[in-house]
């Protein structure tokens, strides 16, 4: 190393430019060079301490709680010279200082270093999934029954998107309800769970408010596509069904490598690596094993499938709900004249009748009107819930 610039100097001197000049970007590559190897030298170092430290550590929580001894009356002359607590202590050891040479590389650049690595997202390591596939595998289940597919059926339905909206939007236009059974017959035409993209519309549009979103709502475009940087409006289509299909496909484009069944209409369609990403918890860039994804945000996937448990809990309050109203009830009519309706309505004809002052069992409740017991065999002896007190 010290000769290197004595050597450069004298060609220099020499003026052989042929040898001179590439000896010296290569020296200045070197110099350049130099800090990194010092950081990762430092990375490895303070790794080594931990992972030594580390290692102590479970060695002598393992020794103190006995297993040693346990094991070895267990396993008698057959697991003669071998310590549980020692061997659990080197294994964290190595996997430790594996983890720190595995960072180092990233601090010097090295595309082939990097490469290896990398091999450790490869293979999708990251300590949420890791305890997410544990728990899988003590239920008997494998990683991947941890994660949500993309392809598949819907569990949501209609109803409850449409619930779950109203709650959160309550002046959601019903132009956008109208439409919300498209994401179920787009996804099933593609082999898409249209209930994850329909929560991944929520969350690219605020609930469909388009408050601080990067598209609105004529433009068609309900999950962002186009969007690839702060300040861009996106792409925008003709129709409501266009925009969806072509987020659906935008979604088969990363979860499968399956052919689609419709023409293709999404711009973006190409620029996808096909199968990059088949579960829903993948589709943010920092949680997918190959560093691709929808999005660059933090948890993208794990916020689409809050949403989702949250338009299936919608469906359990109105569960919950309807088995209340269809439940029979007593209520206090304070008038004496009252009409008793046919219908649950005013555009049904009245029976003539009144029900007068007092207590009735209400057995069945449709849009503000109640159906009295006494005409819940033919159905026909409704009154209006507005003049009555529930008790």
């Amino acid at each position: 190393m010290i000769l290197i610039p004595v050597i450069i100097a004298a060609l220099q001197v020499l003026n052989i430019q042929a040898v001179s000049a590439p000896a010296i970007r290569m020296l200045d590559t070197i110099f350049e060079f130099i800090p990194n190897i010092l950081a990762s030298l430092i990375i490895i170092t303070i790794g080594c301490m931990v992972a030594r430290f580390s290692g102590n550590i479970v060695e002598s929580l393992i020794a103190s709680a006995g297993f040693d001894a346990k094991l070895s009356e267990r396993l008698e002359d057959k697991g003669k010279g071998f310590v549980l607590s020692k061997v659990s202590g080197k294994i964290v050891h190595i996997i430790m200082v594996i983890f720190f040479i595995v960072e180092s590389f990233g601090v010097l650049h090295l595309d082939v270093l990097t490469g290896i690595g990398n091999l450790w997202s490869k293979f999708g390591l990251s300590m949420g999934q890791f305890r997410k596939d544990i728990e899988a595998a003590m239920e008997g289940g494998t990683a991947a029954d941890s994660l949500t597919a993309i392809m598949g059926k819907v569990v949501a339905t209609a109803g409850q998107m449409k619930a779950y909206l109203k709650k959160k939007n309550p002046s959601v236009p019903q132009s956008v309800l109208d439409m919300i059974p498209l994401y179920l017959s787009e996804g099933e035409a593609e082999g898409v769970r249209g209930d994850i993209a329909f929560a991944q519309s929520c969350l690219e549009t605020g609930n469909f408010t388009f408050s601080g979103s990067a598209v609105t709502l004529p433009q068609n475009n309900f999950c962002g596509l186009g969007v690839t940087q702060r300040g861009k409006t996106g792409l925008s289509f003709d129709t409501p069904q266009i925009g969806i299909r072509a987020q659906i496909q935008h979604l088969k484009a990363y979860a499968s490598t399956d052919k689609l069944r419709n023409a293709l209409i999404d711009p973006r369609f190409r620029y996808v690596k096909r199968g990059c990403t088949p579960y829903a918890e993948w589709l943010g860039q920092k949680e997918n094993p190959q560093g691709k994804g929808w999005a660059a945000g933090e948890k993208y996937g794990e916020k689409i499938l809050a949403i989702l448990k949250a338009v299936m809990e919608e469906g359990k309050v109105q569960f919950m709900e309807s088995l209340t109203l269809s439940a029979p009830y007593m209520v206090r009519v304070a008038i004496p004249d009252l009409n008793i309706r046919r219908g649950p309505g005013t555009d049904f004809p009245k029976t003539g009748k009144f029900t007068g002052a007092g207590l009735f069992t209400v057995v069945e409740e449709k849009d503000g009107w109640g159906l009295l017991k006494a005409y819940a065999e033919k159905r026909d002896g409704w009154i209006s819930l507005s003049f009555t007190t529930r008790i």
